[in-house]
């Protein structure tokens, strides 16, 4: 990695989230040169691209991430919606692709969400669905809500089914 590639890796990493543009201001180099650097940045595994900017890694900013592989995600919510039936209650942990998933069966009507995350709750605020948050201590970069109480919500709150966060999207 050379000088400029660590110094877009530093400011990526500090905001963020920073867009092309900005970077080729801050670097004085070309846009092009810019993706460029951020392919080989996200090629060994360093930051991710979006459409016009990139995303650190090291975010915990959910609305960020819902931007990576965003498609995929997307299918995955599709699929998994697919499996819940009409007026069941499922439980929905936090993260960007079951963020997906809570707003697809929201958007259906049909079911209730049981979830810890204050992020998909106010995700769906606007839907039918009926939205149970569980209780906890609150963690402001992930909007989640954990602890004991929570784990004791969960279990004692009855669900048919679960969706888990998995890191790897």
């Amino acid at each position: 990695m050379n000088s400029r590639q660590s110094e877009i890796l530093n400011l990526v990493n500090d905001r963020t989230r920073v867009q092309v543009t900005d970077l080729s201001e801050l670097t004085g180099v070309s846009g092009v040169t810019i993706r460029q650097d951020l392919n080989y940045l996200e090629q060994n595994g360093y930051l991710k691209r979006v459409h016009g900017a990139a995303v650190s890694l090291q975010s915990d900013d959910i609305d960020s991430r819902l931007e990576v592989h965003f498609d995929i995600k997307q299918q995955l919510a599709n699929k998994a919606a697919a499996l819940v039936a009409a007026n069941e209650t499922v439980l929905i942990e936090g993260g960007s692709a079951n963020a997906l998933l809570a707003r697809t069966l929201a958007e259906r009507g049909d079911v209730t969400i049981i979830t810890p995350s204050a992020y998909i709750a106010h995700l769906v605020r606007h839907t039918s669905a009926n939205i149970i948050l569980l209780g906890g201590v609150y963690q402001h970069q992930g909007e989640s809500l954990v602890g004991p109480l929570t784990k004791l919500c969960i279990e004692n709150i009855h669900f048919s089914t679960a969706f888990c966060r998995y890191r790897w999207l």
